[in-house]
């Protein structure tokens, strides 16, 4: 009487509920029925599927995968697409096939975000058509930041079972620019603040391969810089 009734969250448990709180992420919609308190979102049984509607807004939360796993076989990006938030305790398993930047988990990992405790099987495999292009099994790229005050991005206790396997879409006279790690891609520890990275009990126990197609008439490709690392595939400061 005269209060407000808020329901309790729940789990997504359905193939369903995950595009219901995929749509209402991406749209700045609702997120009250699956958002428990202090902000966070739990995964509550396992998920399979062809593909799923990925995170395209910056995700500021708690992603729990409880242990669970995803699964898409035909998957063409990656779950999110920017983290600021934290992925933690989510296996993803099937087949992953990208033509730019890209990773399992996530696109773009920025400043503050993490991954922790969580497990990669999904086989990544791509054809480089951008002139500059990340690939990891967890992040493809963390970039600098201008934001004020100590910050720390960190990637723990992660391991990649999938296999990394591309080449390029050459195009005479392009140079290329690649980073592609297990882990992952392309890191850049800098800006204007203070900002660190953290990769702590990681590990990367499948194959990776790049394998460059030459023009015709040159006997390698143009590759303006290529970084490909077990963990890492490049890093670079920029302060």
């Amino acid at each position: 009487n005269d209060v407000d009734y808020v329901p309790m969250a729940k789990d997504i448990e359905t193939l369903d509920e995950w595009e219901e709180f995929a749509t209402a992420m991406n749209s700045d919609g609702d997120l009250s029925k699956y958002l428990y308190k202090g902000g966070l979102v739990r995964l509550g049984a396992d998920l399979s599927a062809d593909n799923l509607t990925s995170i395209t807004k910056t995700f500021p939360y708690i992603f729990d995968g409880n242990g669970r796993t995803i699964t898409r076989t035909s998957a063409t990006s990656s779950l999110f697409e920017k983290l600021t938030g934290e992925i933690r305790n989510l296996t993803l398993d099937g087949e992953l096939k990208l033509d730019n930047d890209g990773a399992p988990f996530v696109k773009t990992l920025n400043p503050g975000g993490k991954i922790t405790g969580c497990t990669n099987n999904m086989n990544v495999t791509f054809e480089l058509k951008d002139h500059t292009t990340y690939i990891a099994g967890f992040a493809a790229e963390l970039p600098t930041t201008d934001v004020e005050g100590d910050i720390v991005t960190e990637i723990s206790r992660c391991t990649n079972n999938g296999t990394i396997t591309g080449t390029t879409a050459y195009t005479d006279g392009e140079k290329y620019n690649v980073a592609i790690g297990g882990v992952v891609g392309d890191v850049r520890a800098g800006g204007n603040a203070p900002y660190s990275v953290v990769l702590e009990g990681c590990k990367n126990l499948k194959e990776i391969r790049f394998t460059p197609v030459p023009p015709a008439d040159h006997e390698t490709p143009g590759m303006a810089f290529t970084g490909i690392g077990g963990v890492a595939g490049w890093i670079r400061s920029c302060r």
